[in-house]
């Protein structure tokens, strides 16, 4: 009687374990603007010399849309901080997905002071730069004005973070 229970048990635990798999894989979706978007190391200038002492970190994220024709840019790393890491902005450019190409015209800023931001030539070079350990990486590039600082264009430019703590600065 125990040999007969035992089996009942075992063929009802594998049916039961058959049951609950899910025979499709998941499909893990990728957003719009992936290849445009991520966490970069970037230094600010005007006329050559650089204003912000060094490296700052944005990011680029596709926009709730989720449409590679837009894509937020953000110097706010950490929503909690108390500021940005150069002038506190998050505002929305126009992308042009083929060129990986950016721009924005008096754009409103998201958080902090109530300015508008606008960027040309902005583009996005893949494995056109170097990380901090020579690790080739994409680069970024913009020219940024703040309504705030009107004529001052600000030129930004550097390379995608590699998530390796020896690359960050």
């Amino acid at each position: 009687m125990k040999k007969i229970l035992t089996g009942a048990f075992l063929l009802a635990a594998s049916g039961m374990a058959l049951l609950s798999c899910d025979s499709d894989d998941p499909s893990i979706g990728r957003t719009a603007g992936q290849e445009i978007a991520g966490e970069w190391w970037i230094t600010y200038s005007v006329d050559g010399e650089d204003v912000n002492r060094g490296y700052s970190e944005i990011i680029t994220s596709n926009t709730a849309a989720n449409v590679n024709t837009e894509m937020l840019i953000s110097d706010l790393v950490n929503p909690n901080a108390a500021g940005g890491n150069f002038w506190t902005y998050k505002i929305k450019a126009q992308v042009d997905p083929t060129a990986k190409k950016f721009a924005a015209d008096d754009a409103p800023n998201a958080i902090g002071d109530e300015i508008e931001v606008n960027i040309v030539n902005g583009q996005i070079f893949p494995k056109g730069g170097f990380s901090k350990t020579r690790v080739v990486t994409d680069s970024i590039y913009f020219e940024i004005e703040f309504s705030d600082d009107p004529g001052t264009i600000y030129v930004a430019h550097g390379h995608k973070r590699t998530g390796f703590t020896e690359d960050d600065f």
